[in-house]
């Protein structure tokens, strides 16, 4: 009875994945992004009730289909719905941590990103250069753009493919998190932005990364791209750390209107900085649990 469950359910996962790819395609794409994003639930949730091995073959199966009935665009993004639906099942099945969880879906997010404005960026017809010297040529023709020159500008694409990344990450965290609990799936992991803890042990081999990049960069004249990206990946990290802990201070202090304005910060170059550190402090002190419990005291 099992068994016959788990191929009939894994068959109406990879049908409604075939059935959505044909409805995507004739309506030009327009709702490929959605569809991707609501499709990681079933794989997740397949993915905790049975094994690795039969999670994987559905997400072949729907991968077959949509090769078959869906766009080039849309084939890519059913590949990287599987990868982030058979990972987030098995994170739930293994009771990983948070931090486990965001990493490995923003690393997932992250190479969706390359493919899509790298690897098949001729495919797609994204060209994410040009797309950014234009801006920069708008942002100089209204007298926005001259504190930094075009290169400096330019150079901001890691961290923006890095934040989108992250973004796209969390997105689909909270999504899962909202819909398995409906279907009585244990989510233990609160996604929400206050909840967000490195653990310690963690913190530090992070904050080696943080130290030894940056000095490769400064010192070591090893200024490569994944260096920048490894980098830029772990300061923001740090970062979302150190928004929750301001925001936190600011709600256990009696000020939980201002703590809205912790994610404006993040857009001011010198208080985005200050928060990175906050971050740092915050994981390798625990300086945010010590306050909660002191709370609850």
């Amino acid at each position: 009875m099992l068994k016959t469950n788990r191929l009939v359910q894994g068959a109406m996962i990879a049908a409604l994945f075939g059935v959505l790819s044909f409805f995507n395609t004739y309506t030009a794409s327009f709702f490929d992004a959605f569809i991707g994003y609501i499709m990681v639930v079933p794989f997740a949730w397949y993915g905790y009730r049975y094994s690795i091995r039969d999670n994987i073959a559905v997400s072949l199966a729907s991968i077959a289909i949509v090769f078959m009935t869906g766009l080039p665009t849309f084939i890519l993004i059913a590949v990287i719905t599987c990868m982030m639906g058979v990972y987030i099942g098995e994170c739930l099945k293994r009771q990983a941590s948070q931090l486990v969880m965001l990493a490995g879906t923003t690393i997932i997010a992250f190479i969706d990103l390359i493919l899509v404005y790298e690897v098949f960026a001729g495919l797609f017809g994204v060209d994410l250069v040009a797309e950014m010297t234009e801006t920069y040529k708008m942002l100089a023709s209204a007298g926005l753009g001259t504190a930094i020159t075009l290169q400096n500008f330019l150079d901001f694409i890691p961290m923006m493919i890095m934040l989108m990344s992250l973004m796209e990450a969390y997105v689909v965290l909270i999504l899962c998190q909202g819909l398995l609990r409906r279907f009585k799936v244990p989510f233990n992991n609160d996604f929400h932005i206050l909840n967000f803890m490195i653990p310690l042990k963690y913190g530090y081999i992070l904050l080696a990364i943080l130290l030894g990049c940056y000095g490769m960069m400064r010192f070591g004249q090893f200024d490569l791209t994944i260096i920048r990206y490894i980098y830029v990946f772990v300061m923001m990290i740090f970062m979302v750390d150190g928004m929750a802990a301001a925001a936190t201070w600011l709600i256990v202090n009696g000020h939980p209107r201002l703590s809205g304005f912790v994610f404006f910060a993040c857009f001011i170059p010198p208080l985005l900085i200050a928060i990175e550190l906050i971050g740092i402090f915050d994981t390798i002190t625990q300086w945010r649990k010590d306050l909660l419990q002191h709370r609850e005291s």
